[in-house]
């Protein structure tokens, strides 16, 4: 069971699938969102080949996630 304050818990993992990336960069704020928040954050190999694809319509999510990654924030699982 999910207790109510997970978030809290620097245990739980957050794994975001493509729509929450896109999101979180649309805030404009997605790194220190994430900065804020005690847990650690995870994204799919499949979420990234997503937004990769989304590259072709002139969206700059994947680079973004890339950033990221790249900076230790968001860890890229394969499921």
């Amino acid at each position: 069971m999910i207790s109510s304050n997970f978030l809290a818990d620097p245990r739980t993992v957050l794994v975001a699938d493509a729509s929450v990336v896109i999101n979180l960069n649309a805030t404009g704020c997605a790194r220190e969102i994430i900065a804020a928040l005690p847990n650690r954050w995870a994204v799919t190999t499949n979420a990234l080949a997503e937004l990769v694809g989304g590259t072709r319509n002139g969206h700059d999510d994947a680079r973004v996630l890339q950033a990221l990654i790249d900076d230790g924030l968001i860890e890229l699982v394969r499921l």
